[in-house]
């Protein structure tokens, strides 16, 4: 089908409201001390209402598509605070940087929907356009994640100087853990908690010259997965693992040009990955992969060619397999290339800014039986590229004016997805035009 078509309706809507605020403290203790506060609160407010479509339409008749609707209310609200000191002192000749802290967070959140009472089938897809009468709708009802997650957490941070250009880099956090969740259509009343949960890393740093560090490091994972469920209506253990880092990084052009190159392997328990839907639930399901090892490296250059000519490069490469060998996380890319730049002009262009950007991504290795054949194949979007290109005028020192197109030459491609078998379009070509002011 078109980019055009679609599967919504006149009467769907996703109306979404952010409301945030946020206060920081900091005061000077002496030297380089310094102690930090910070407060923030969120809530986000959703009304959706929407039409799902399911089946294989018929290339001809268009028919064979079931039709089902939700009406989702929900309203999340978190509270999160923290406070964290840090400074430097000397000793043994070297001068040594620690930091420490604590914070605490709370959210409440929760799912409610109307289901239609009764909704009409679409005869033809071919030629839906996304009329269809509004259904009746049943009472509302607590869907599911009725409940409250609380974290708090103490941490310790040093970067130590030991001999000549070497650093040491260590630190670890204590983490406490817990959510409470009531009974809701598709949940059951249950409390999960985790306490004392160390996580440590470390990693070491080496000056080769005054432009050339070189590095390595080791984190340990530890990472609750909230009310995730797997096709049993059971909760997915906590995501495990470690994580090793080496690599370079150099300044080039006087310090202008910071380049970066680096290999990386991640071992993970548990990572959570879709797993179609919880039988007799609108609720995604999922499964926790064993022994998924992700390995890859990466290359980036960023800075400064000259005063007034900022560039961005990057090209990564990796890997994901669970330990049967099989592809984890098949629908993402495994190669990815990005470049971006701007220039300001001086002189009598001054104020005058152009800029460009350039993504490709490799196809992923996503695979599925083809129904006629009964042969797996890949399906994932062929490698494509797309561009995009800005311009922005200063007016004045506060007012700027900036027009932006994305995906220039409206390339035609496939964005994948975790949540369902699919694929829908990218973005066509678009454009839009910004004025600013600052005060």
């Amino acid at each position: 089908w078109p980019r055009s078509k679609t599967t919504g309706t006149d009467w769907g809507l996703w109306n979404t409201t952010e409301i945030s605020a946020f206060a920081t403290l900091k005061h000077k203790l002496g030297g380089d001390w310094e102690i930090r506060g910070d407060i923030a609160y969120h809530k986000g407010i959703e009304n959706s209402k929407l039409l799902w479509l399911d089946g294989l339409p018929d290339r001809i008749t268009g028919a064979g598509v079931g039709t089902s609707g939700y009406w989702y209310k929900t309203s999340p609200e978190q509270w999160h605070t923290s406070i964290q000191a840090n400074g430097s002192f000397a000793l043994l000749g070297g001068q040594h940087h620690p930091a420490f802290g604590a914070m605490a967070s709370r959210v409440d959140d929760a799912w409610t929907n109307r289901e239609p009472i009764a909704i009409d089938p679409i005869d033809d897809f071919n030629s839906f356009d996304g009329r269809l009468a509004e259904p009746e709708w049943g009472e509302r009802y607590d869907m599911s994640g009725f409940g409250n997650t609380t974290q708090a957490a103490v941490y310790a941070s040093t970067r130590i100087s030991l001999i000549g250009g070497l650093k040491l880099i260590g630190g670890g956090r204590v983490s406490y853990y817990k959510r409470n969740e009531h009974e809701s259509k598709f949940g059951s009343p249950y409390s999960l908690s985790y306490k004392g949960q160390i996580t440590p890393y470390v990693g070491l740093v080496y000056n080769v010259t005054d432009n050339l560090s070189a590095y390595a490091s080791y984190t340990n994972i530890f990472k609750p997965q909230g009310n995730l469920r797997d096709r049993n209506n059971r909760l997915i253990d906590p995501l495990e693992g470690s994580n090793y880092e080496a690599g370079l990084k150099a300044l080039l052009l006087d310090g202008q040009l910071l380049a970066t190159v680096s290999v990386y392997r991640i071992e993970q328990d548990n990572l959570a990955v879709a797993d179609g839907l919880i039988p007799g639930t609108p609720l995604t399901a999922y499964r926790g992969m064993k022994g998924t090892v992700a390995k890859g490296y990466e290359l980036e250059i960023v800075g400064k060619i000259t005063p007034q000519w900022d560039v961005s490069a990057g090209w990564s490469d990796y890997s994901a397999k669970d330990a049967d060998g099989a592809q984890v996380l098949a629908h993402q890319p495994r190669r990815a290339f990005n470049f971006a730049t701007r220039y300001d002009f001086t002189g009598t262009l001054d104020g005058l800014s152009v800029g460009g950007a350039v993504k490709w991504e490799s196809r992923p290795p996503v695979t599925a039986v083809n129904p006629g054949t009964n042969v797996e194949e890949r399906i994932g979007q062929p490698a494509y590229a797309i561009a995009n290109i800005m311009a922005r005028y200063d007016l004045t020192e506060a007012l700027s004016l900036q027009a932006n197109v994305d995906n220039l030459f409206d390339k035609r491609f496939f964005s994948g997805n975790v949540w369902f078998p699919g694929f829908v379009y990218g973005e066509p070509r678009n454009a839009r035009v910004t004025l600013r002011y600052a005060f």
